[in-house]
């Protein structure tokens, strides 16, 4: 829904409004998962509240979110069906500005011992650190309600931005396969008629 596509990381990236645009992929992807990975590139036009990258509509079994922001400025990463809660966090100050591609990795590893072996997060190919809510399960539970991209469900908490690359699996990728992901060479523009700036 409102959704815009022009040359990003990628190929074609979809732009979305900061208002209603998203993108519904018909179907709850990730439901009784006991290991999971979500990788998405993301380039913020604005880096206020409730930017919602990857996350199950609203109501209870909210389901997995990639989300940026809650008043605070932080990404959170949440893995399970409950909402608020048994979730990661970290602070964005410093690792992510505007009009800059990121690449975004959440993976989840049920059958591992403790809250950080369990939900880890990758931001540019480096691991970072988590702050943790309450205990991360073994298990995502299941989730009935569709999958978002960039959005979510019938609520007004849009991606303001370009989104490039989405992929999710069904493992929990490791550190050497996040390197991977994010030396993957971007695709160049070579399309015609792009506007260039004349310099004099």
């Amino acid at each position: 829904s409102n959704i815009e596509y022009r040359f990003g990381r990628f190929g074609q990236a979809a732009v979305f409004n900061g208002t209603d645009s998203k993108i519904d992929t018909g179907a709850a992807l990730v439901s009784n998962q006991s290991a999971f990975s979500f990788s998405v590139w993301v380039n913020f036009d604005n880096l206020s509240t409730h930017n919602m990258i990857i996350a199950n509509s609203e109501s209870s079994g909210n389901g997995q979110l990639m989300m940026y922001g809650w008043t605070d400025g932080n990404i959170y990463f949440q893995p399970d069906s409950t909402l608020s809660s048994n979730r990661g966090y970290l602070s964005t100050s410093g690792i992510i500005t505007t009009n800059e591609w990121v690449n975004i990795v959440m993976v989840f590893d049920g059958s591992a011992t403790g809250n950080s072996n369990r939900l880890k997060a990758y931001i540019q190919g480096q691991a970072r650190t988590l702050t943790y809510q309450g205990t991360i399960p073994s298990s995502t539970g299941t989730v009935t309600n569709n999958t978002y991209i960039g959005g979510r469900g019938s609520q007004s908490h849009s991606f303001h931005g370009e989104i490039d690359q989405v992929r999710i699996y069904d493992a929990a990728l490791t550190s050497s396969q996040v390197t991977e992901l994010y030396n993957e060479k971007p695709e160049v523009d070579t399309s015609n008629f792009k506007t260039v700036l004349y310099e004099g």
